[in-house]
């Protein structure tokens, strides 16, 4: 069976990457190891063309798909973030990012599945000729989840909405949290402790990816459902700490996928 390598990066707490390896072996069975900080064993050199190679892939404008021309301000911002000296805030073509990754890190596609826990935002370019914001990107290389991207990225309910329509330019930072207060638990929050349940959803959907070429299901109580909502991301990919959280068709595809030897 395939092993789960999970790196991270950035201000991205309450992620406890130890923690999460210990309870993806204990709640499934599957084999995993955190590697700590990704960036940590690279030379100052490897640092600068990294940042340059990254830099190419934020999006600048978000109907159009392109390759960025980077500025010297922006290549030396991802130089820093590479350090762990920059936030977040600049959105990346989640693809190519996957990519710039499997460059610099290449490894064993057939032996393992590594996912990278990032507090940068994702997006990739959709159908409708624009860029959206991704909550994770799972493909054949480097898997990439993004923290921010499970706050931002799904919609919240639909009464935040309509508070904004009907306030208009009096839709300010108190009204917001005035707003959010009356949500209560419905959208999940910076640093919310719920994250950490759906970082264990959103690794079992890059291991089923890798087995299966299928991370998502249609099925909304099942973890491998792709929410669009707020409380599509609670109710789907937050459970009880043991549950395996899986309808029955891919708990089936899991068993046989972790009997699998090869």
């Amino acid at each position: 069976m395939k092993e789960l390598i999970i790196y991270e990066e950035g201000k991205i707490y309450p992620v406890e990457g130890e923690r999460i390896a210990v309870e993806i072996e204990e709640d499934f069975g599957i084999r995993c190891k955190f590697m700590g900080f990704i960036f940590k064993d690279l030379k100052e050199n490897e640092k600068r063309n990294l940042a340059l190679e990254i830099a190419k892939t934020r999006v600048k404008e978000i109907y159009k798909e392109k390759e960025a021309v980077p500025l010297p301000m922006e290549i030396a911002y991802e130089e820093k973030k590479i350090n762990g000296e920059a936030g977040y805030g600049v959105i990346y073509d989640g693809f190519m990012l996957s990519q710039v990754l499997l460059n610099f890190f290449p490894f064993k596609r057939g032996e393992e599945i590594r996912v990278l826990i990032t507090d940068r935002l994702l997006a990739t370019f959709d159908t409708d000729m624009r860029y959206h914001l991704r909550t994770c990107i799972l493909g054949g290389g480097w898997n990439i989840v993004s923290t921010n991207g499970l706050i931002h990225a799904p919609a919240r309910p639909k009464e935040f909405y309509f508070a904004r329509r009907l306030l208009g330019e009096k839709m300010d930072e108190v009204a917001i949290r005035e707003i959010e207060e009356v949500l209560g638990d419905r959208f999940l929050r910076e640093n919310d402790p719920r994250i950490f349940e759906v970082l264990k959803s959103l690794l079992l959907q890059a291991f089923f990816y890798s087995g299966f070429g299928e991370g998502f299901c249609s099925d909304k109580d099942c973890r491998l459902f792709n929410p669009h909502w707020q409380e599509e991301v609670i109710n789907s990919l937050v459970k009880k700490r043991g549950e395996l959280g899986l309808c029955e068709k891919h708990k089936e595809m899991f068993y046989r996928l972790k009997n699998d030897k090869n």
